[in-house]
């Protein structure tokens, strides 16, 4: 995977592209049952970090895939929507 890691370094750099490396997350997707040892990647001498929460368009995934945070996170919109209506609805009948 370093080798992947420092060609696109090498391409980038030879088409004059500048790779913010502070940045880049690495995404290390698992059941959480097995811990692996991984080798962190190391761009240009600076590593990249493993994150936690992936939040992809329109999900949420754990590095451990659990639904937990993405469900919570589709609530807080729903609510947030819900309350939204209401005050609307209040208005519509204070104004019609």
């Amino acid at each position: 995977m370093q080798d992947n890691v420092d060609d696109t370094v090498t391409q980038s750099a030879a088409s004059l592209i500048n790779s913010n490396v502070m940045k880049t997350k690495e995404m290390r997707l698992g059941t959480g049952a097995r811990k692996h040892q991984y080798q962190d990647l190391t761009p240009e001498g600076n590593v990249i970090e493993n994150g936690k929460l992936y939040k992809l368009p329109r999900i949420h995934v754990t590095e451990i895939l659990k639904y937990d945070v993405h469900i919570t996170a589709i609530l807080s919109k729903a609510h947030k929507q819900i309350h939204f209506l209401k005050k609307l609805y209040v208005v519509w009948h204070v104004y019609s």
